[in-house]
């Protein structure tokens, strides 16, 4: 912004300008911090500055109220204006405050919105104290001297953040199955197994039953439902089996159990012993007691 020279101007019409800070954030809540009546200058030189300033000695235009506050911090107007050269419908808008301002606002002057995001300059103004803010712009090419301006500041910041919404949890498989037992029978072996103690994130919907010979590849066996026994058949005798179960959820199918060994077998068949004929019998009775009472004749003499 080009050095002011050292003039004062006074206005004789009314305008309403409304200035607005915008933060960007959707969820707002509106604030009116700020107003006061402005009465527009004017300064010819170099360049053309229509509009309010107060630094140091070179001042013109007047606010009713200098200062604002937002966020805890003050901020005071050192000049709002609009600034042309050779083309008197043409030029640069310009903000100029004590404190950094915020990239995140938008001014709304006369309806027309300029965000801070877009201005062509939104730094520290080295040379002569303060913050400044430059949009290009032919904004304003009718302000005049003697022109008198409402302006209000509205401060929109973002409403207070409600709770954090609970994260959807993880999805979890099942732990292992519990009390895995395998019991051996003629060709075949009985599976039993207790639920896992972790169900994962959602209620257990079924088993997965595997077995294989020793250092073989292990085989599904059909095992439809949440029954948790079952019986593998068609085994052969005499060879030893590995069995193993897992749990399976919504998320998936859980690790497996530690593998149980079972070897099916077939029990030996009982020879009865043949029972003599009913005459057989009593014959042998009856020799048997003969011979006894020969004995027992032998021993009296």
């Amino acid at each position: 912004m080009p050095r002011l020279p050292k003039a004062l101007a006074f206005f004789s019409s009314a305008l309403v300008v409304t200035i607005a800070f915008l933060t960007a954030t959707p969820a707002m809540a509106q604030d009116v911090v700020w107003s006061a009546t402005m009465t527009l200058g004017r300064v010819e030189g170099a360049a053309t500055v229509t509009g309010y300033s107060r630094w140091e000695d070179e001042n013109f235009g007047e606010l009713s109220d200098t200062e604002f506050t937002v966020s805890s911090t003050t901020y005071t107007v050192i000049s709002i204006g609009f600034v042309t050269f050779d083309d008197p419908t043409a030029g640069l808008v310009t903000v100029w405050l004590s404190s950094p301002i915020d990239a995140g606002w938008t001014f709304t002057i006369d309806g027309e919105t300029f965000a801070v995001s877009d201005a062509t300059r939104n730094s520290e103004y080295t040379c002569c104290g303060g913050y400044l803010a430059i949009w290009d712009s032919n904004a304003f090419r009718d302000w005049t001297e003697g022109q008198r301006i409402a302006v209000d500041l509205t401060v929109i910041r973002a409403a207070p953040e409600g709770p954090e919404e609970p994260e959807e949890p993880e999805a979890q498989v099942p732990g292992v199955p519990t009390d895995v037992v395998v019991e051996a029978d003629d060709m075949m072996l009985t599976v039993t197994w207790d639920k896992p103690d972790n169900r994962g994130s959602s209620p257990v919907t079924g088993y997965s039953v595997q077995f294989r010979q020793a250092g073989g590849v292990w085989a599904d066996h059909a095992h439809d439902g949440l029954t948790r026994e079952t019986t593998i058949d068609g085994l052969v005798n005499g060879v030893a089996y590995r069995v193993r179960v897992a749990a399976m959820n919504d998320a998936g199918m859980g690790p497996y159990a530690e593998p149980k060994s079972g070897t099916p077998w077939k029990p030996e068949e009982e020879v009865p012993t043949p029972a003599l004929p009913f005459f057989g019998s009593v014959a042998l009775a009856s020799v048997l007691a003969a011979v006894g009472r020969r004995r027992m004749r032998q021993q009296t003499r």
